[in-house]
């Protein structure tokens, strides 16, 4: 089963019809139509949307495991302050870094300088080199 039906069938399994679950997700359905019909994949975004609507990631992505989160996994539902809703943007001298998707659940991204992080990694190749 590819991404596309899983996602249909998360939603039709936890909210019965299609138009119900666009809804829960913020979008208008022929949008949703979209990933369910591997039109599109999902980012970031959508699946930090279904995993708030109990939908595990791991199922989604891999097809493993339980569909459903316990109730103590989901993530609380987002807000316009949740740094998970700002888009990774480089600006100048700075850097967002993004951890990998095995991490999900505990993704976070932080500013960075750029001129910091070339300053951390040359002190990381001279201590590296033991001269």
């Amino acid at each position: 089963m590819a991404i596309g039906s899983r996602i249909r069938y998360f939603g039709v399994a936890v909210f019965g019809r299609i138009k119900a679950f666009a809804e829960a997700m913020d979008m208008a359905p022929p949008n949703l139509h979209k990933y369910m019909n591997d039109e599109r994949e999902p980012g970031i975004g959508i699946l930090q949307k279904m995993q708030s609507l109990g939908c595990s990631i791991d199922w989604l992505l891999s097809g493993e495991g339980e569909m459903l989160l316990s109730k103590r996994m989901r993530r609380k539902k987002t807000t316009d302050s949740d740094p998970m809703q700002e888009t990774p943007v480089s600006t100048g001298d700075d850097v967002r870094v993004v951890g990998s998707m095995k991490d999900l659940p505990k993704i976070s991204i932080e500013k960075v300088s750029l001129s910091k992080l070339k300053k951390v990694q040359s002190g990381l190749k001279e201590s590296g080199d033991g001269h």
